[in-house]
């Protein structure tokens, strides 16, 4: 029977990769707590987040500081996404599994320095292959158990932007995207903007922040500044190059 442990592991670098711990963090936790009602919640982490959002969580968790690995079997270990653990999923198993324990091994010739060509080598393709050899030993469930939406821009709209409900009946748990939401959706995201914008992620999430003002957790002044600089970048790129060329010969004739 597979255990109601839940393992988060973050923290892995100094500035969390420049993703702080935030509402989106605490309300996940808050989530599956609510929802899985766990026995244990584990949360491993080298460099202990800060803030007020994580001073909420710390609560809830069974808080344990580790030194994250800098080699596997003699292999260097150099990006923290790649010390944080084997894949950016979601795993359910028993202690021990024969699959877990195989693609464990296969670390042995683990060698990506960073965002290279190995990047997903054995996050992504070796369990795949694993899983042709060995499909006896592990049970994979379509998409929409854990990864719908998508990641493509009308699935991050879907979340994010529209009103209109997802059929999450088949769904265990639903990908938020971080790496292509965090700074248009959930970077410096408030109590406030969660309850004024109607759209599927803030109804999900917005129960879990009923009990907290407005401004909890907001963003202090060079935080806006920085919000405006990276809005005004946005704005740029949003030129097409016929513009961007009738506008520099605008100001230049």
């Amino acid at each position: 029977m597979i255990p109601k442990t839940l393992h988060y592991v973050f923290g892995m670098s100094w500035d969390g990769d420049g993703k702080p711990w935030s509402l989106v963090h605490h309300v996940c936790v808050r989530s599956a707590l609510e929802r899985i009602r766990p026995t244990d919640v584990c949360f491993y982490c080298e460099y202990e987040p800060k803030g007020p959002w994580w001073e909420l969580t710390r609560k809830l968790v069974d808080f344990e500081k580790i030194r994250a690995p800098r080699e596997i079997f003699g292999n260097p270990v150099i990006h923290s996404a790649h010390r944080a653990g084997i894949c950016n999923a979601v795993i359910l198993s028993e202690a021990q599994a024969p699959f877990l324990k195989r693609w464990f091994s296969e670390y042995r010739s683990f060698r990506s320095r960073g965002r290279d060509e190995f990047w997903d080598e054995h996050s992504v393709q070796i369990p795949l292959r694993l899983l042709q050899q060995l499909p006896h030993e592990v049970t994979v469930l379509p998409h929409f158990a854990f990864f719908w939406p998508t990641f493509e821009p009308e699935g991050i709209k879907l979340i994010f932007d529209s009103p209109t409900e997802i059929d999450l009946s088949r769904a265990y748990a639903t990908h938020l995207w971080e790496s292509k939401a965090w700074e248009r959706y959930l970077e410096y995201l408030t109590p406030a903007r969660v309850r004024s914008v109607d759209s599927n992620f803030h109804r999900w999430v917005r129960p879990f922040v009923a009990s907290l003002s407005d401004t909890y957790g907001a963003p202090s002044f060079s935080d806006h500044i920085k919000l405006g600089a990276r809005a005004l970048k946005r704005s740029v790129r949003s030129v097409t190059p016929s513009w961007a060329i009738r506008l520099k010969r605008k100001i230049s004739g």
